[in-house]
C-alpha cells in the first residue's frame, strides 16, 4: 500500500530464506514483480510455487490471469486449462478460459472482415472457426453461470447462444438479465 516495493521484496526474500517451503511468501514475492511490471522475474516465481504445489488450481488460474491482462492468449488459455483440469468443478477458471478464448474470436472477425468480398471460401472457413470456438466457449460459460449467475455471465450466454443460432435460449435469458440489472 505505502508503494515501498523494494523494501518489501527485500523482507520477503528474508522471511523465505526462514521459511523456505512457505507457499504464501513465495506469492507475495511473486506478485510483487507483477506489480512491478516484472514479468520473467514473476513467471519464475510461480514456476517454482507451481514445482511446490503442483495441484493447486489457484496458482495455475493465477498466472492465467497474469497472462490474460498482458494479453499472451495462448499462454493464459494453457493455465485456466490447467487449473480447471485440477479442478474440473471451477467455474472462474471456466469464466476466464471462456473470456479468453472469446478474445479469439475478434481476431478471426478481423480476418473475416479484412477478405475481399469475392472469398467466399476463406469467409465460409473463419465463419467455421467461429462456430467451433463458440461450441467450445458454450459449456464452461453455462457452468460458471450455474456457479454465481450474474448479469455478466448471462450477457455472454446471450451473446454465445445468439452466435450459435440458438435464439430460443438467448431469449429467455434476456428475461432473467431484466431481473437482474
Amino acid at each position: 500500500k505505502q508503494k515501498k516495493y523494494d523494501e518489501a521484496i527485500v523482507l520477503a526474500q528474508q522471511l523465505r530464506k526462514s521459511e523456505p517451503d512457505n507457499l504464501q511468501l513465495l506469492m507475495v514475492e511473486a506478485f510483487l514483480y507483477n506489480d512491478l511490471n516484472q514479468p520473467l522475474k514473476f513467471a519464475a516465481l510461480m514456476k517454482e510455487a507451481t514445482e511446490k504445489d503442483p495441484t493447486n488450481p489457484d496458482l495455475y488460474y493465477n498466472i492465467g490471469i497474469v497472462n490474460y491482462n498482458e494479453k499472451n492468449i495462448e499462454q493464459a488459455e494453457v493455465f485456466f486449462t490447467k487449473a480447471i483440469e485440477l479442478n474440473a468443478d471451477y467455474p472462474k477458471g471456466k469464466w476466464m478460459l471462456a473470456n479468453t478464448l472469446l478474445l479469439k474470436d475478434a481476431d478471426l472477425v478481423q480476418k473475416m472482415n479484412d477478405l475481399p468480398m469475392s472469398d467466399t471460401k476463406n469467409y465460409d472457413k473463419y465463419q467455421a472457426e467461429r462456430k467451433t470456438l463458440f461450441t467450445k466457449i458454450l459449456p464452461m460459460l453455462i457452468a460458471a453461470d450455474k456457479a454465481e449467475r450474474t448479469s455478466g455471465t448471462v450477457k455472454l450466454l446471450i451473446a454465445v447462444y445468439e452466435q450459435l443460432g440458438m435464439s430460443d435460449l438467448a431469449s429467455e435469458l434476456r428475461e432473467v438479465l431484466k431481473t437482474l440489472n
